[in-house]
């Protein structure tokens, strides 16, 4: 994940699958198959952590904030 796009909010990434930058069209799918299973749990990951809706009096607050104690970054200190 870039910094750049990190503090917009935007969580994308780039991967690579060869140790070289452009690779051969003729090779993609031989780096497809050695990379396909570790590619695939990468994906599985995303479905990890902590999740839900932040409620007050039963009704979801909106854009709520959560922090954990004592985390001091760049982020927590941009929102105060």
């Amino acid at each position: 994940m870039h910094d750049f796009t990190y503090f917009q909010s935007s969580n994308e990434i780039s991967v690579g699958v060869s140790c070289c930058k452009s690779v051969p069209a003729s090779s993609f799918a031989e780096e497809w198959e050695n990379n396909r299973e570790s590619l695939y749990k990468f994906i599985e990951e995303v479905h990890l952590g902590v999740k839900g809706i932040v409620r007050k009096d039963g009704k979801p607050i909106k854009d709520a904030l959560i922090s954990p104690p004592n985390i001091n970054s760049a982020l927590t200190n941009e929102r105060g």
